[in-house]
C-alpha cells in the first residue's frame, strides 16, 4: 500500500539554483520522502505567471505548475480554489503538505483533504524583506 503525498510550495526551476529557504526545504524534504519505500510524491509548485517548464527529470517526481494570479489574495483565491479541486480530482492525494501559511497553506487547508501546513517564517517580517512594494503591501 502507498501513501499519495501532495507537496505544494515554491519548487524551483532547476536544482543549480535553489532560491530562498522555503524553496529548499521544499525541495529536500520532498527528496527524503520521495526516496521512502511506499511514498508516492506529486509535487506542485505555485507560481504567480505561469510557468513554462517544470524540473520534473532532475528532481525526479511529477511537478506541476499551478499559477496562482494576480488577484487571489483580493478574491481569497476564489478562482484558484476551483481549478485547485480540479488538479486534486487528477491526482487523488491521501495528504496535501504545504509549505507555507500563505496561499499554499490556505489552498490546501480549504481543499476539503487531510493537510499538513509547515510554516516557514513570519509572513508581516518576511514582507518587510521583499524589494517590491507590491510584495510588502500583500
Amino acid at each position: 500500500m502507498s501513501i499519495r503525498v501532495l507537496m505544494l510550495g515554491p519548487f524551483p526551476r532547476s536544482l543549480t539554483r535553489i532560491d530562498g529557504g522555503v524553496a529548499a526545504a521544499t525541495t529536500y524534504l520532498s527528496r527524503a520522502l520521495a526516496s521512502l519505500p511506499g511514498i508516492e510524491l506529486i509535487g506542485v509548485r505555485l507560481a504567480g505567471r505561469a510557468v513554462t517548464r517544470g524540473p520534473v527529470d532532475e528532481l525526479g517526481w511529477p511537478v506541476v505548475n499551478f499559477e496562482l494570479g494576480r488577484f487571489g489574495v483580493s478574491t481569497m483565491f476564489h478562482a484558484q480554489r476551483r481549478r485547485f479541486q480540479t488538479l486534486l480530482a487528477q491526482y487523488r492525494p491521501d495528504i496535501i503538505h504545504a509549505q507555507g501559511a500563505d496561499a499554499s497553506g490556505y489552498l490546501a487547508v480549504r481543499s476539503g483533504y487531510p493537510a499538513v501546513v509547515t510554516v516557514h517564517g513570519i509572513l508581516s517580517e518576511c514582507a518587510n524583506l521583499r524589494s517590491s512594494m507590491i510584495w510588502r503591501l500583500r
